[in-house]
Formats: C-alpha cells, structure tokens, sequence
C-alpha cells in the first residue's frame, strides 16, 4: 500500500454576480455515478464510496481554495514517482459547496474546466502531478 498526494487549486464564484465567494467551506471527492457504470455498481462498492473522507477547504477573499487529495491504493509500482492511473486529472469529480445544505456540482477534473451551480461556479485553476508521501516515521 502506497499513498499518493494530488493538490488541487479551484476558484469559487456565485453564479449570478461572477464576485468571489469568499470565506465558503468546499469539499470534493470521486464522483461514483458518473465515474462507474451501472454494471461495475455494486453496494459494496458504493458502501465504500460513501464511507470515504470529503476533502475540505475554505475560499479565501479571492474565492480561491487549494485542496489535497490523498489516497491510499494498492501500488506495486516500484519507481520513484506514480503511474499515470493515479493522476487524478481528467477523473469526474463531486464538490459540496457551502456550509448547512450545501450546493453539489459535478466537475471533470482539468485545467480551466467549469462546474456550474445554481449558486456557485468553479473552475479548476491548478492540478499538480501526484506524488509519493512518506509515511514512515
């Protein structure tokens, strides 16, 4: 087992007025309907979907926030750097967007692609390589 870590840059506005939101707590995680055919659905599968961690930031003043996406994956790669299939680019992605109910939008994870709310947009400004993190102590 090997973990992986993916940062994520996204800029948040409200879809009405185009201004930052600033100060918005955001989530993202895999999105499993969209990323999953109906045959590869299972509720073991989905069991685990649901039970796996949101990762979660808040916008700055600018609507900006920077999320980091670690996974832990059986690896049998033995090179310095991940396989290409842990690259969480062109991955279909889910964001929760606000505190209370917040708003869902579904987001193919590339640079400058946009996911439109009725509430907020966001656009993928940045998305680093994965890397290895060591998690020896």
């Amino acid at each position: 087992m090997r973990t992986t870590s993916q940062a994520v840059r996204l800029r948040i506005v409200k879809t009405a007025s185009g201004t930052p939101a600033a100060n918005v707590r955001v989530g993202m995680k895999s999105d499993y309907d969209r990323a999953t055919t109906s045959t590869e659905q299972d509720n073991h599968h989905r069991r685990n979907w649901e039970e796996s961690p949101w990762e979660y930031g808040t916008t700055n003043d600018d609507g900006i926030v920077d999320l980091t996406i670690e996974e832990i994956m059986l690896d049998r790669n033995s090179g310095a750097n991940p396989s290409n299939d842990r690259d969480l680019t062109n991955t279909e992605q889910i964001l929760s967007i606000g505190d209370g109910s917040p708003e869902k939008i579904h987001l193919l994870l590339n640079v400058n692609a946009v996911g439109q709310g009725t509430y907020y947009s966001a656009t993928v400004e940045k998305i680093t390589k994965p890397k290895y993190v060591d998690t020896q102590n």
